[in-house]
């Protein structure tokens, strides 16, 4: 494409993007405020109206072991399985060799 074609493509882009954003503003701007219908504001009264909910038949678990678990107590866990692992505050390399024209 030469880059007269690419600015015309660019331009009438842009353009289509503005025409877009101004249609669906004015179509925001126009809609009328919401207000509930008729049929929302007078909800029947509850006794009157079934239930949505139908409630679910009671099951029975199925048989679990239960295990025995002890817990630690207040400040009694100290994480005794994890080690600390050392370091010495410099990496596993040594220092990087220096340039050869590099001048001392």
């Amino acid at each position: 494409m030469s880059p007269l074609v690419t600015n015309d493509f660019v331009r009438y882009f842009v353009l289509l993007l503005i025409v877009l954003l101004v249609v669906s503003l004015v179509s925001v701007i126009r809609t009328p405020p919401w207000s509930p219908s008729e049929a929302e504001e007078e909800a029947p009264e509850p006794s009157t109206q079934p239930p949505l909910i139908q409630p679910l038949p009671k099951r029975v678990p199925a048989a679990v072991p239960q295990m025995a678990v002890e817990r630690p107590g207040p400040g009694d866990y100290a994480g005794r399985h994890v080690r600390t692992p050392r370091v010495s505050g410099q990496p596993p390399w040594g220092p990087a060799p220096r340039p050869p024209d590099l001048i001392p």
